[in-house]
């Protein structure tokens, strides 16, 4: 069990919501009283969202906005008024990845996200 932090509070913006590394960061961040803005593909998709959803403070301190990584602009809502931003979405890649593909495929995706996620 994750005790809770003692630190000034404030509003952060994490990506990728409901991805693996994103659930344990949110978690902390309710748990030390901060405001969690967090960005995911489908807000209505309660399957997805409920664990989230069903951590301690999060309906009073989570607010979960649609965003796209490859979409300038779909950001700007959900990092608006945010201290932090914790940048933890990736372009997801399905299928194989073949050989001299990897930066048109990976690294220049995950280039133009970062931009998209810090181009408020």
């Amino acid at each position: 069990m994750l005790l809770p932090l003692s630190a000034p509070q404030s509003r952060v913006c994490v990506t990728g919501a409901t991805g693996y590394i994103a659930g344990p960061i949110i978690e902390r961040l309710l748990r030390a009283g901060h405001t969690v803005h967090g960005t995911c593909r489908d807000p209505s998709n309660l399957t997805a969202l409920s664990p989230l959803m069903d951590l301690p403070g999060a309906s009073e301190r989570l607010r979960l906005f649609k965003a796209d990584l490859m979409v300038p602009g779909s950001f700007d809502a959900a990092v608006q008024g945010c201290d932090y931003v914790i940048h933890v979405a990736a372009p997801v890649v399905l299928g194989k990845v073949g050989p001299g593909e990897g930066r048109s495929k990976i690294v220049e995706p995950m280039m133009r996200a970062v931009d998209n996620v810090l181009d408020e």
